[in-house]
């Protein structure tokens, strides 16, 4: 489920960076883990955190420009939602996760 959930967000960078939405950086270290409060979701990343600095924007903005552009065709997601200073929470739709 990690997997297909990286390959959904590196799909998803990829084509902001095409459309021009992110300046085409190299992608810096980000994580992406289970956190600790199930209420902030299966899994959660800090991407957006990651790419403020070379996108010189707020970690909150890059997340949403993120979150409207995943294709995510398969169905993995439930819902996405920007928390706290950029970090990307993600539920993963109940019959992909069983």
């Amino acid at each position: 489920m990690r997997k297909k959930l990286l390959d959904l967000i590196h799909s998803t960078v990829n084509q902001c960076f095409q459309k021009g939405l992110l300046k085409d950086v190299d992608l810096p270290d980000f994580v992406l883990e289970v956190p600790n409060n199930p209420e902030h979701g299966h899994y959660a990343t800090n991407l957006a955190l990651a790419l403020a600095s070379s996108q010189k924007r707020n970690p909150r903005e890059i997340a949403s420009v993120l979150i409207n552009q995943f294709d995510d065709n398969e169905g993995l997601l439930e819902h996405a939602e920007v928390a706290g200073p950029g970090f990307i929470n993600f539920w993963i739709a109940r019959d992909k996760w069983q």
